[in-house]
């Protein structure tokens, strides 16, 4: 197709090229994720529009349309969703200006919705970790063991949902991250991992390892076989069920991950160490997220120098 032919398309058959277009650009499952939000939330409304024709008016009139929703129960979509939906339009737009002479992009003059502020992170200490295993026992033992792991190794949840026998070192204690796992529209997508830099090695402690290598084996998993079959919402639910009986903070699956982020760094070790076992492409994004934590690190910097003044004892008054 002639692209300078595009912008005369409806808008439906505009995103159709517009799919043919990245979807080997872009891993398998962000494809999906764009394409659920254009045929539940974008399709629906502009379907039927010509893409050259579209005007920030019609943009913010769909914009008033999301806000105005309520589900069930009254709520209405969060702001980093709205955030989310949007800027999957203005993507589409920026393509269309780029790549096939359409003449601008109506979502810059219609301006944006939500936010993409962060949710205010809770995390577990060590003592808040044992007080969830002593709440939940014997039961939901695979996703005990889950949580464990997503404590002491600092991996996303994606990543541990993917692990197969054979990412597993046992004389090594190491898990080999590889893959990431999600789940998207009733298909299991396994993709490779979200960066270079999230293929990685990480080494665990052995007590992390001894009951998975248990599951292994009492299942009989073939080397190719998912170790942890639940879904992350059963996880979620598992983690807020335990938390509340046990007193401690209720806290989301990736919360677990800056657990694990905050009890490095809280024990000194350093950024870069820090990114490199997370899987963050550069240091920066671990000091950004974890900013708080390495500035109250260096407070107990000062307050150990002056422990050591203690220590000095002198005939002569420094001038």
């Amino acid at each position: 197709m002639n692209h300078a032919d595009d912008v005369t398309l409806n808008f439906s058959n505009f995103v159709d090229e517009y799919f043919k277009d990245i979807k080997n650009r872009i891993r398998e499952s962000t494809y999906e994720h764009k394409k659920n939000i254009f045929e539940t939330k974008i399709l629906p409304y502009f379907g039927d529009y010509l893409i050259c024709d579209i005007t920030p008016k019609n943009i913010r009139d769909w914009q008033n349309e999301l806000l105005r929703y309520r589900n069930k129960d009254g709520k209405p979509y969060t702001p980093s969703y709205l955030k989310g939906i949007n800027n999957q339009l203005n993507t589409l737009f920026n393509y269309g200006v780029k790549y096939c002479n359409l003449k601008e992009n109506p979502c810059i003059k219609a301006g944006s919705i939500g936010s993409q502020k962060p949710k205010e992170r809770v995390i577990w200490t060590v003592e808040d970790l044992q007080k969830f295993l002593d709440a939940v026992g014997n039961k939901s033992l695979d996703q005990r063991i889950a949580v464990v792991t997503l404590f002491y190794s600092g991996l996303r949840i994606g990543e541990l949902l993917a692990l197969t026998p054979e990412d597993f070192d046992f004389l090594n204690c190491t898990i080999n991250v590889n893959k990431s796992y999600t789940r998207v529209k009733e298909k299991n997508l396994i993709s490779p991992p979200k960066t270079k830099k999230s293929a990685r090695i990480v080494p665990v402690p052995k007590f992390v390892l001894d009951p998975i290598e248990k599951i292994i084996s009492r299942r009989k998993l073939k080397k190719d076989e998912r170790v942890f079959t639940f879904c992350s919402s059963t996880l979620g639910n598992t983690i807020k069920k335990y938390a509340d009986k046990a007193g401690i903070p209720k806290i989301r699956i990736h919360d677990l991950r800056h657990s694990h982020a905050s009890l490095l760094a809280h024990e000194g070790f350093t950024p870069n160490l820090v990114a490199d076992r997370l899987g963050h492409e550069k240091v920066d994004m671990t000091l950004n997220t974890y900013t708080h934590v390495y500035d109250s690190s260096k407070n107990e910097v000062v307050m150990c120098l002056e422990s050591k003044r203690n220590r000095i004892t002198t005939n002569k008054s420094v001038s």
